[in-house]
């Protein structure tokens, strides 16, 4: 198996339709709205509410990945979806057919639009198809029971981790405070000692020991719950197989790697940086160096002007400017009572000046901040963002 008279004729033509033709109008009327309930679901054809307008769409029910199946596969992705939430062994015998490609497309799709079946073995599950059925055999990565209560902490530990953002932010005051929230609470995973959960948003938000799959999933888990469009990517950066998302804010897209940014300082472990934080523009090659998407991957365009560095004000345009932009960080600094900077600064600006700068501006504050350099030198590290030419620099109390 592979799946009246004439007077009142024309009385009635006039005044309106008669009492058997009005009843079967609202007989077909009913029927229709029926059909085409039943046909949205087999189908998809009027799907659900969308949030973009743009060429990729993402819905209520799920991503970029679903949207791009075709009918048939998108009536087994759901079939599939909805025994995987009540933890069943197989779906339904489906009154569609289903090719190989077309299987593989759908289990891809569910692999990467639905973070909250982390329990899934998507690689593992198989289809029993022919011209005119389909069934799906699923296999999961634990015992039902046992997924079903890790689903319930994956919710609390998701909750407790945002916690309460309020209604006021902007959408990239959202996606920034869940990027450093996740790079707070999680950690890079020992490639010694992984869970069998590390690639998943379970192993990121409940384990907090993640590889770059994890962390991944774990932003689009987050991002959702709040109301956020997030797509996991995936291809290669330095050769190695990587994964990370696709943001939007003010309906433009952009890159950003959360498992670059926790940079797992031995100084602060808890740091973020922001090198790979809403990035975008039309070279590949400048927004995310050494890295190229796999051909089955989301992927866009976007022409969004969003830079952390510039709207925080750390951006040093050239070395003359170093002095204000330190000036400002230092400011910011000592409001939130954080223990580094973090500017971006050309990769032609000699490191021994940077750090003069960094001194004498200090010298001018207050005793809390002279401490500042003290530790410059030994603590300072270097990022290079691939963004024009420059480098970020994070320098610590």
């Amino acid at each position: 198996m592979n799946a009246i008279n004439p007077e009142q004729n024309n009385r009635r033509t006039k005044e309106g339709f008669g009492p058997l033709a009005l009843t079967l109008i609202i007989i077909c009327a009913v029927l229709f709205v029926v059909f085409c309930g039943w046909l949205s679901i087999k189908l998809n054809i009027f799907g659900y509410t969308s949030k973009s307008n743009g060429g990729y769409v993402f819905t209520e029910r799920s991503g970029p990945y679903y949207e791009r199946l075709g009918s048939r596969e998108k009536v087994i992705y759901k079939a599939v979806v909805s025994a995987a939430e009540q933890l069943l062994t197989r779906t339904e015998t489906l009154e569609t057919g289903l090719s190989g490609a077309e299987f593989e497309n759908v289990m891809l799709a569910i692999r990467y639009d639905e973070a909250a079946l982390f329990y899934l073995d998507t690689f593992g599950c198989s289809a029993d198809t022919s011209e005119k059925n389909s069934v799906i055999m699923l296999k999961y990565k634990t015992d039902g029971k046992t997924a079903d209560e890790m689903s319930g902490e994956l919710k609390d530990a998701a909750q407790e981790l945002i916690g309460d953002l309020g209604n006021n932010l902007s959408d990239v005051e959202y996606i920034l405070a869940i990027h450093d929230k996740l790079t707070e609470n999680c950690e890079k995973a020992d490639p010694k000692k992984q869970s069998k959960f590390v690639s998943t948003a379970y192993g990121a938000i409940v384990e907090k020991k993640a590889d770059a799959a994890g962390y991944a999933f774990a932003m689009r888990y987050l991002l959702g719950t709040v109301g956020l469009q997030c797509a996991v990517v995936f291809g290669e950066a330095d050769g190695q197989i990587h994964t990370w998302n696709a943001v939007r804010s003010d309906g433009e897209f952009y890159h950003t790697d959360v498992y670059f940014d926790d940079a797992d300082s031995k100084v602060n472990p808890d740091l973020p940086i922001h090198a790979f934080f809403m990035t975008s523009g039309g070279d590949e090659s400048v927004l995310l160096p050494g890295r190229t998407l796999d051909p089955d991957s989301f992927s866009f365009e976007s022409s969004g002007k969003y830079d952390y560095y510039s709207d925080k004000g750390y951006r040093a345009a050239k070395s003359e400017s170093l002095k204000g932009i330190i000036n400002n960080a230092v400011n910011e600094t000592d409001k939130e009572n954080r223990s580094f900077i973090e500017i971006a600064v050309p990769e032609d600006v000699d490191p021994d000046f940077l750090v003069e700068t960094v001194i004498s501006v200090i010298k001018t504050r207050s005793s809390d901040t002279v401490g500042f350099a003290s530790k410059l030198l030994p603590e300072a590290r270097v990022f290079s963002t691939g963004r024009n030419g420059y480098y970020t620099i994070q320098l610590f109390r």
